[in-house]
């Protein structure tokens, strides 16, 4: 490493004031590649609101048609006492596995996470972070559930889902036995 390289955990030591584009970049840093493939993530600026928004704006394909215009992943407040990124509070479980710790506030119905534990553990527990991002990025789309495609045989073959929407493909039921090392169809 260079004079003039530095990792995100260099920026906890140095500089306890963030910027949202620091927190945005560690968040998208932290999803499966395969997932912005067909979606994009964006820091949306919130003018009535002392946060700003990390959506997901899905792409339409031909397994998603009329898709949400975009869905609030995680919300960034760097201005403040208390600077945080919130997530919705149905996520709370996925912090707690982990034993991340966050704060929860009556006025809203989301778990905020001091913006440098957050940071701190995108070096510390990259893996776990990782893990949790993705899984509340995934669920963030509803599609109904569906027990296997056309492509099972293909998917057994290769101990893996092959499907080409990898996010509709979250909804395969087949898919969840594949991660887990059960192959039905081989």
């Amino acid at each position: 490493m260079n004079d003039t390289e530095f990792t995100i955990f260099d920026i906890v030591e140095v500089n306890k004031q963030f910027t949202d584009e620091e927190i945005f970049n560690c968040f998208v840093s932290l999803l499966i590649p395969e997932y912005l493939t067909d979606c994009k993530i964006k820091l949306q600026k919130n003018s009535a609101a002392s946060y700003n928004s990390v959506i997901a704006v899905p792409q339409n394909t031909v397994y998603r048609q009329n898709n949400a215009d975009s869905i609030v992943l995680a919300r960034i407040k760097t201005i403040g006492k208390s600077p945080y990124i919130s997530f919705a509070h149905i996520n709370s479980r996925l912090f707690d596995a982990e034993n991340i710790s966050y704060n929860k506030v009556k006025s809203d119905d989301y778990l905020r996470i001091d913006l440098s534990l957050f940071v701190s553990l995108c070096e510390e527990k990259k893996e776990e972070l990782s893990n949790i991002i993705t899984t509340i990025f995934a669920k963030s789309f509803n599609f109904p559930s569906f027990g296997c495609c056309s492509r099972y045989k293909e998917c057994s073959n290769a101990g893996k889902c092959i499907h080409p929407d990898i996010l509709y493909a979250t909804a395969c039921m087949y898919k969840k036995n594949l991660d887990e090392g059960k192959v039905f169809y081989n």
